[in-house]
Formats: structure tokens, C-alpha cells, sequence
């Protein structure tokens, strides 16, 4: 189960620069994180919060990576099983939504106030069974894996969208294209696909809620009657204010002011602010050296099951990183996609480094072949 690379000592595989960019930018994520909560009721609750989950998240990603990543195939089933039921449960009896009605239902509490979402342990069991059923499938094809796969592919999407939590599902969406398009799906498929979903947009459009239109209205219509581009202003204004060099760590008068939904959605216009275009583009160049990096090891790695599902972490990554960084800029509509290892919230946290782990496992047994 442990150390098994065939001779190899597994320390010495052990993918050092993945880890150290993943470690700056969680260094960066927690001081940007204790500015942007300084002056909320909240801010320390959530800070200590934050360090419980990266020192969790740092010893379950450890512990991970050294243990053989073909070991997760079947416990993978299992936790995708519990992660549906979790799914359902919160569909039904979830909360989030605010008393408006804005927002989706995707919460779950446990005790004293602590809560976690479903959706994020669904990702680890997503990247375990899918590339389990894709590589079986890719070896041997039949009909009932087929229909099976579909299956599994979808119904986390589905009963993410129902609750509603279109962001979410929308990572879950990129995370089976990569896998797909590394499987070997033709690009016709792909045309086909994309086909479909525009000459559905109408009735999409008509299941969407009022809160979600209305965030994609602020994108394509800003200056129209009616649309609310508040948060989009302010939170690129914020970026503006930063130039160069930024006002500094607890400095920024908009992340110290009015700038709404500041330690999760714009958390990156804290960094523009404060830290300025040098901090932020730091630390786009670490997000963009991290997915670099999660691709090349699924390039190297030679089993189908790792490179299925290194490929599918790198999907998911990515989607988080442009999305959160985009609505921040206003040039995607609001989500609600944190930005990985910097915006607030435990559970994101503690998964994001489990899907490190699980990569950092991939990397150190792709060639054991090498003696």
C-alpha cells in the first residue's frame, strides 16, 4: 500500500516544486484571507478556521500521496455512493439561500454552526470512479460499462444543478471534458456537444432562477435598467485602486470598506488591491504554474486510471481559477467559485489539498517501470 515503486525510494519521487507552488499560494491565500476579515464581525472565527483546514488539508494530502493511488479505485465507489446520498439529502433539505432566495441550497450544518458542502467531497469521488470507469472502458468496451459510465458521469451534475448550483456543476462539466478528450473522444463528439447545449440555451434559460439571470444580465448588459452590477463594480474598482504595487496588507479602502463577499467570490480583488499588479499577477503565474504542472504529470503518466484522473483534478483546477478570477474582473458572471487555496472556507480547503494529495500520488508511481 505504502512505498510501492518498485525499488524507487518514494522520497526521492516525491514532486517537490508541485507542492512548493501549492505552498506559497497558500501562504499568500492566508494573509490576503486575515486583511480581507479584519473588519467582519466573523474575521476571526474564519481565520481560525482557515488554519485548522490548511494544516488538516497539508497531513491529509501527505498521507495521501504516499499511499499507492490504484489502492483509491474501490474506496472511490464507496465515497461517490455516500457523496450522492449526501447530494440528495442536501437538494432536499439543504440551506444557503438567503432571505431573498438568493443563492442555491448546497450546505449542509454539523454542529455549533459548522457546515460543509457536499459538492466538494463529491469532487474527490468524481476523479476516483470516473477515470476508474474510463480506463476499464478504454480496455475492454461494453455496453452496460457504457451505459454505467454515463450514468455516473451525470447524476452528480444533475443533483448539483438542482439545488441550484450552476458554478459547481459547471466544474464537475470540465472535469469529464478533459477526461473525455484525453480518452480519445473524437472532435466531431465535441462540436456535436456544444451544438446541442447552444440550441438549448432557450430552455436553459427558462430553468434558470431569477438571481441567475440576473447575474448573467450584469455581464452581457451592465449598463441596462435594472441590472445590478454593484458587486462587479466595486470588486473592479478594487483592482484599479491596487496599480502597481498595492496599498498594502490591511490598507486597501475597499477591502477594509464596502467590498461585498470579500474572504470567498472576490477574494482576488483583495489581492489587486492590496498587493497591486505585481501580487496579482504572482499569483495568477503560481495558478498558472500549478495547472502547468498537474498536466504535464498526467502527459508522463503511462496508467490510464492516473492519467484519467490527474487530467480530470487539472480540469477542475483551471475552471476555478479562470472563473473566480474572471467575475472578479467582470468578465464572467458571478458564481460563487472560490479561488483555490486563497479564498476563505474549510471544507474547499481541506478537498483541494486532498486533490493535491492525490496527484502527488500519480506523480511518484508514473513510471515504476524505472528501476
Amino acid at each position: 500500500m505504502f512505498n510501492k515503486v518498485r525499488g524507487l525510494n518514494i522520497l526521492k519521487r516525491f514532486d517537490y516544486p508541485l507542492l512548493l507552488l501549492v505552498a506559497v499560494i497558500t501562504v499568500i491565500g492566508f494573509f490576503v484571507l486575515r486583511s480581507a476579515t479584519a473588519t467582519m464581525n466573523t474575521g476571526s472565527s474564519i481565520v481560525r478556521i482557515q488554519l485548522i483546514s490548511i494544516i488538516i488539508g497539508v497531513v491529509i494530502c501527505i498521507v495521501l500521496s504516499l499511499i499507492d493511488y490504484t489502492y483509491f479505485k474501490p474506496w472511490g465507489y464507496f465515497i461517490f455512493i455516500v457523496a450522492i446520498g449526501l447530494l440528495i439529502y442536501v437538494t432536499l433539505y439543504g440551506y444557503g439561500r438567503d432571505i431573498e432566495g438568493i443563492g442555491s441550497n448546497s450546505w449542509i450544518v454539523l454542529f455549533s454552526g459548522y457546515t460543509f458542502q457536499p459538492a466538494e467531497v463529491a469532487k474527490v469521488a468524481y476523479v476516483m470512479v470516473i477515470p476508474a470507469l474510463l480506463a476499464n472502458l478504454k480496455e475492454e468496451f461494453s455496453l452496460k460499462l457504457f451505459l454505467l459510465t454515463i450514468v455516473a458521469s451525470l447524476a452528480p451534475i444533475g443533483l448539483i444543478l438542482s439545488q441550484p448550483e450552476f458554478g459547481s456543476a459547471v466544474v464537475f462539466t470540465v472535469s469529464l471534458i478533459f477526461m473525455l478528450f484525453i480518452y480519445g473522444i473524437k472532435f466531431k463528439w465535441f462540436a456535436i456537444g456544444i451544438g446541442a447545449v447552444a440550441a438549448l440555451l432557450p430552455v436553459i434559460w427558462l430553468f434558470l432562477q431569477d438571481f441567475q439571470r440576473k447575474r448573467i444580465y450584469s455581464i452581457l448588459t451592465p449598463g441596462a435598467e435594472g441590472v445590478d452590477t454593484s458587486h462587479i463594480d466595486k470588486a473592479k474598482m478594487a483592482i484599479g485602486s491596487g496599480r502597481l504595487t498595492g496599498m498594502g496588507l490591511f490598507n486597501g479602502t475597499q477591502t477594509q470598506g464596502g467590498l461585498p463577499i470579500k474572504d470567498t467570490d472576490f477574494i482576488f480583488s483583495v489581492v489587486g488591491e492590496e498587493l497591486g499588479f505585481i501580487g496579482a499577477s504572482l499569483v495568477i503565474i503560481l495558478i498558472f504554474l500549478i495547472i502547468v504542472r498537474i498536466i504535464y504529470i498526467a502527459a508522463k503518466t503511462d496508467d490510464l486510471y492516473g492519467r484519467y484522473m490527474t487530467i480530470g483534478i487539472a480540469g477542475m483546477m483551471m475552471f476555478h481559477f479562470i472563473e473566480n478570477v474572471g467575475m472578479n474582473l467582470g468578465l464572467l458572471p458571478v458564481t460563487g467559485i472560490p479561488l483555490p487555496f486563497v479564498s476563505g472556507g474549510g471544507t474547499a480547503m481541506i478537498i483541494n489539498f486532498a486533490l493535491i494529495g492525490l496527484v502527488l500520488s500519480v506523480s511518484m508511481r508514473r513510471k515504476q517501470s524505472i528501476t
